[in-house]
């Protein structure tokens, strides 16, 4: 430990003596030194600072304006980042609203189709009424047609049966069985394989397509699906005719009504 003890107090001569003697020093130091040697490297130093000085000043003026530069860019691109996640936060929460409404309609749709669904199924019949009602809407369309083709088919042959007005067997069997030869012979007679009482015409079909085609069953009511042509269904009417009833018998009409 180091003690400090107090100089020794002066007297103001000793006071004014010390003083002096430090002023004369610093005179003669003054008036001894080389004056221009300390200017020169004063002037050196002083222009090697002015110059270090005048970079580091530059330097400092080029990084402050990069920093800047820096942090606008900076800015901008933290900017340009917030419009975009706000940008992508609106259009998430858009689409998750379009998406809800979408499953709402969704939901609505189903429900109201399924309900439509199960009051549609309490409306419909049953198989066993569709086959029925569909069966009597066939009859009714095709009973007017059936009933109309078979009219045309069955009514000439009734009558000439009846020996109606109009029909060949009206005046009598034998009428009936001549009308009944002149229709093979110009029809279905086979000229060639026949033959023909004296004195009468039999000129034969005109195509042989048709020979005996009235006496051939197997040809007009059992061989074909459908008839070639109206010939044909003719012919089918014919064989019938013969294999039946070549001609009916004689009309019983005037007194022969009364008769026992």
């Amino acid at each position: 430990m180091t003690v400090l003890t107090p100089e020794p107090e002066q007297t103001p001569a000793g006071y004014r003596l010390r003083r002096s003697c430090m002023a004369l020093f610093l005179a003669a130091v003054l008036v001894t030194a080389p004056v221009h040697r300390a200017q020169a490297c004063t002037a050196i130093i002083a222009g090697y600072g002015a110059a270090s000085i005048a970079g580091i000043g530059a330097e400092i003026a080029a990084l402050t304006l990069a920093i800047t530069d820096g942090f606008t860019e900076l800015k901008d691109v933290l900017v340009r980042l917030a419009n975009q996640i706000t940008n992508n936060n609106q259009n998430f929460t858009d689409a998750t609203a379009i998406e809800n409404d979408k499953h709402t309609t969704n939901v609505a749709a189903s429900a109201i189709g399924q309900v439509r669904t199960e009051a549609a199924v309490q409306m419909v019949p049953s198989r066993v009424a569709c086959r029925v009602v569909t069966r009597q809407r066939f009859l009714n369309q095709t009973t007017p047609e059936y009933l109309a083709v078979r009219n045309a088919m069955v009514q000439p042959a009734t009558d000439y049966a009846m020996s109606a007005p109009g029909q060949p067997s009206e005046k009598g069997a034998l009428a009936a069985l001549n009308a009944a030869w002149n229709n093979r012979c110009t029809n279905y007679a086979d000229v060639a394989n026949m033959s023909i009482p004296s004195g009468v015409t039999c000129p034969g079909p005109g195509n042989p397509d048709y020979i005996n085609l009235d006496i051939t069953p197997q040809k007009t009511l059992f061989g074909p699906i459908m008839y070639q042509d109206p010939q044909y269904q003719t012919a089918a009417i014919d064989t019938i005719r013969l294999l039946t009833q070549v001609a009916p018998d004689d009309p019983i009409r005037g007194p022969a009504l009364s008769r026992a």
